[in-house]
């Protein structure tokens, strides 16, 4: 299993089914992240299980996720199962246009009030995060952001970067 957390993740470009983060095993912890799924993203968090491997026990809790077109998807599944997910919560879901909704679910569960009467996301919220400015990549969150309700924690963003010694440090290796 793998942890994911105070991360911001955007940009992400290719040719098609992109998305911040693909999700893969048992018990993956994916918490306390800015997730923006841009043009080329399919959604934000994307899972399968295939030839055998299985994919199972994720958590999903106290994620921004911001969804910048109407044909971006909060979660994308291939394969599902029930166990999937053990929890997904507490999240802030932002979608500049258009609804809520995700793919691969069980029939009907692709739209919010479904997947939430599934028992999926129960206590996560669809609000504008309050970001300093999300068209200039400034993902600090404003005073007064619902996030913080949720249980979000501050990302530190001093340490996210290039280090100093980029890329230097590469020649050497």
């Amino acid at each position: 299993h793998f942890t994911i957390t105070n991360n911001i993740i955007w940009g992400i470009v290719g040719t098609s089914n992109n998305q911040p983060i693909f999700a893969k095993g048992i018990g993956n912890r994916i918490e306390n992240n800015i997730l923006i799924v841009g043009e080329t993203n399919d959604s934000a968090i994307m899972s399968m299980e295939m030839g055998g491997e299985e994919c199972r026990d994720h958590i999903y809790q106290r994620n921004i996720i911001a969804i910048a077109h109407v044909r971006g998807a909060l979660y994308k599944f291939i394969n599902w199962r029930k166990d999937r997910i053990q929890t997904s919560d507490h999240n802030l879901v932002w979608k500049a246009e258009g609804n809520v909704f995700s793919v691969g679910t069980p029939s009907g569960a692709s739209r919010w009030d479904v997947w939430r009467e599934m028992g999926f996301d129960a206590n996560s919220i669809v609000a504008d995060p309050l970001f300093v400015d999300l068209a200039g990549a400034d993902f600090r969150l404003r005073e007064g952001s619902p996030a913080f309700a949720l249980g979000f924690a501050s990302i530190d963003i001093s340490q996210i970067g290039l280090r100093p010694d980029f890329p230097r440090r590469f020649e050497r290796e």
